[in-house]
């Protein structure tokens, strides 16, 4: 994630420690609190059984954008969709990863695929 509370303050032109003029009241500590409570949600997703679903198309992505984290500009989000039999599109994971290496996509898809169904990289 990125580091939210070096944007709060002064680097948004208010020296109240608020998030600009346009979130009044939404604190660094706020912030602060929302991002820790997002995190564990994030956490807990990335944690759930996939257990008994069955996806009959399954595609991944790497979904690059202009946004720069820190001094690395290869940063990307390694998406994995898959459509259920009745065509329902879901989610199965999305990670930050370096550019769509190999390395990156293969922690992505260790954390979905059991180890004795993984293809070999």
């Amino acid at each position: 994630m990125p580091p939210i509370s070096g944007a709060i303050g002064s680097e948004m032109g208010d020296s109240g420690g608020r998030v600009g003029k346009h979130a009044p009241g939404l604190s660094a500590s706020t912030v602060g609190r929302l991002k820790e409570s997002w995190q564990q949600d994030y956490d807990l997703w990335c944690r759930r059984s996939l257990a008994g679903r069955r996806y009959v198309y399954i595609w991944a992505d790497g979904i690059h954008s202009n946004i720069r984290l820190g001094e690395d500009d290869r940063v990307c989000m390694l998406v994995v969709m898959g459509a259920t039999l009745d065509g329902t599109k879901e989610l199965i994971a999305v990670e930050s990863g370096y550019r769509e290496s190999t390395i990156s996509w293969k922690s992505v898809l260790s954390r979905i695929i059991p180890a004795d169904r993984m293809p070999p990289f």
